[in-house]
């Protein structure tokens, strides 16, 4: 019994020993990184400059989107794939005088419904 308990005692000595090795080795990598508060500060910074780009985007979106539909109001003739004529949100307010579906033989009968 006392031999078990020494021979437990060395192994837990064992362990803490190589984790104390790995605390120092953990203090040293973490020596050279800024401070916690330097870091917040530019994580901030970044999640500011991040923001301002997505509001650009959306800028950006928007007009493409004004100029898409500019551009469907003054067309007068729109080629699409049947995907995007009941897909696409562009062309759901528009009416056509005719339309002519190409590949009708691939296309599944609802799929040819244009409101």
């Amino acid at each position: 019994m006392i031999k078990e308990l020494d021979r437990q005692g060395d192994v837990l000595a064992m362990q803490l020993k190589e984790l104390k090795i790995e605390v120092v080795k953990q203090q040293v990598a973490c020596e050279n990184l800024p401070p916690r508060e330097e870091l917040r500060r530019e994580v901030d910074k970044t999640n500011r400059i991040a923001g301002s780009i997505q509001e650009q985007v959306t800028e950006l979106q928007n007009l493409i989107a004004v100029l898409q539909n500019d551009i469907i109001n003054k067309a007068r003739g729109i080629f699409c794939t049947l995907t995007k004529s009941y897909m696409g949100f562009e062309l759901q307010a528009q009416e056509f005088d005719a339309v002519i579906i190409d590949e009708i033989s691939m296309a599944m009968p609802p799929l040819t419904i244009i409101n």
